[in-house]
């Protein structure tokens, strides 16, 4: 069960990831510089460039996530 429950979470973070804008950049407010888009997204829910991508892949290909977790049943 905790199998299905982290490929659908998985699988669910890669959605999100894929509806935020690619584009980063930097906005400075007053003292700070502070990163946006895809960039921030990612750092502020911790998660590494090559985590985001399989998540975004597992988002791809929702019918092989099923199969999976049918399978591992």
């Amino acid at each position: 069960m905790k199998y299905k429950n982290a490929l659908i979470a998985e699988m669910w973070i890669g959605e999100l990831l894929q509806d935020v804008p690619k584009e980063s950049g930097t906005r400075t407010d007053l003292r700070t510089t502070v990163s946006t888009g895809y960039s921030k997204a990612k750092e502020e829910i911790g998660i590494s460039q090559k985590q985001a991508q399989r998540f975004q892949t597992l988002a791809k290909h929702p019918d092989i996530v099923e199969q999976a977790i049918h399978t591992a049943r």
